[in-house]
């Protein structure tokens, strides 16, 4: 076969599919950089899961009533579960996120449960995403990392 003969498969760009990086491993720092704010929270978001901690995004309704809607949901399906979760509500994404899918304003993310404030800080700080203590207990703001509001 000569190089003139050779057929080259090539794959359509409508056939390709995104790289995303695999929930619990760190993404490579090309990901990090190119990836938009909400993939990061997603792939924050499935991190946790992957660890056995329920995760609410874009909750409706009040913080303190999101959390205790998704800890009682887990507790009536696993009685033994401590209620570990981590929620950020509809209204703090829809003020939060701009269009484009990039944090305009630290994300105010609620967490419950032991250790689980620890482990959110962990999935978003691995993603790509700067967290900063927030005013209460239970509350961290997630950012863009070196935002100067923060």
């Amino acid at each position: 076969m000569t190089a003139t003969s050779a057929t080259v498969q090539t794959i359509p760009p409508a056939q390709t599919r995104p790289w995303r990086p695999a929930p619990g491993w760190p993404p490579p720092p090309s990901w990090i950089e190119s990836a938009r704010d909400t993939e990061k929270l997603d792939l924050a978001a499935a991190t946790l899961r992957r660890y056995g901690i329920a995760v609410a995004t874009s909750a409706p309704g009040a913080a303190e009533e999101a959390v205790d809607l998704l800890t009682d949901r887990v507790r009536s399906r696993f009685p033994e579960a401590d209620g570990a979760c981590v929620v950020w509500t509809a209204s703090d994404a829809a003020r939060c996120v701009d269009p484009a899918g990039g944090l305009c304003h630290p994300l105010p993310v609620h967490t419950r449960g032991p250790g689980v404030t620890e482990a959110a800080v962990a999935a978003f700080g691995r993603a790509g995403l700067g967290v900063t203590p927030g005013d209460e207990p239970g509350v961290v703001l997630v950012h863009t990392p070196g935002d100067p509001r923060v």
